[in-house]
């Protein structure tokens, strides 16, 4: 079962099954503590008994934290074919760096949130986020996102509006299943700057305060993560499925411009959601 967290419209968070941020810092000093312990061939089947029981000690505080899971059971199942204690100790062991790098990235905000944002999902969870109501300046993207965020970029200087993070980018389904940009918007930092309506090919919009499901990654958005974390949120509204359902195309919310180091890179992937009524 995924456990999730849920933000109010003020940016707080509650949390539902474990507590999130507590349990990822424990998982990581667990992770450090064990691979600092020396190397020591003769033992190599001691080393793997401790790589195994981390791993498993791992699992069992970050289970909302769905890239972990993924990492350290794949690393597992691939240790018990391992020809070797030493080449079994070895995999768990680059595996439980790469969970311990997931669970310790913080995303690297360029540029300030608009006003009532909650903060950046973890990367590898999946969270329910409230948005309040935002004005964004959007223009469509037509398969180019380079000259989608020129249009962008050159009306909110003309307006003289600061640039906020994250930017924000749909996608639909292509006939081929593929997922393809559709429109890029730049968030206005507050409803009372500017004003809504059409400036050339730029449109500027109120959104309505609205729900999310998200799921955080690193690294670039290719097209293969896009696939991957919209199949993650597939599955969490088939878990929810009596009480949430899709109500908006498939986004991405970006917070890191192309200098950014790719290691350092930081999106969201969501799908906006609404509460499904039930009958009295």
């Amino acid at each position: 079962m995924v456990f999730f967290i849920i933000h109010d419209a003020a940016g707080q968070t509650s949390p539902v099954g474990r507590p999130s941020s507590g349990d990822r810092k424990a998982a990581c000093d667990l992770i450090e503590a064990t691979l600092q312990k020396p190397n020591d061939e003769k033992h190599a089947a001691g080393q793997l008994n401790q790589y195994q029981k981390t791993s498993e000690h791992v699992l069992k505080l970050c289970p909302n934290n769905i890239v972990v899971t993924q990492v350290l059971k794949e690393a597992m199942a691939k240790a018990t074919k391992a020809k070797s204690d030493r080449q079994a100790a070895k995999v768990l062991a680059l595996a439980l760096r790469d969970a311990q790098e997931t669970l310790a990235f913080k995303p690297f905000i360029e540029a300030a949130l608009p006003e009532g944002f909650p903060e950046p999902t973890p990367v590898g969870e999946i969270q329910l986020k409230h948005y309040p109501t935002y004005r964004m300046a959007r223009t469509q993207m037509a398969g180019a996102e380079t000259g989608a965020f020129w249009i962008l970029f050159t009306h909110i200087k003309k307006k003289d509006i600061s640039m906020t993070a994250p930017v924000e980018m749909t996608y639909s389904a292509t006939g081929k299943d593929e997922l393809q940009g559709q429109s890029m918007g730049f968030l206005y930092s507050s409803t009372k700057q500017g004003e809504a309506g059409k400036d050339e090919q730029v449109e500027v919009v109120d959104i309505p305060a609205m729900m999310a499901a998200s799921f955080g990654i690193r690294g670039d958005v290719t097209k293969a993560r896009l696939a991957e974390a919209k199949a993650h949120l597939d599955v969490w509204l088939k878990q929810h499925a009596d009480e949430f359902e899709a109500s908006g195309p498939l986004r991405v919310m970006g917070y890191n411009s192309p200098f950014v180091a790719a290691s350092r890179r930081y999106a969201e992937v969501q799908i906006p959601v609404g509460r499904i009524t039930k009958p009295r």
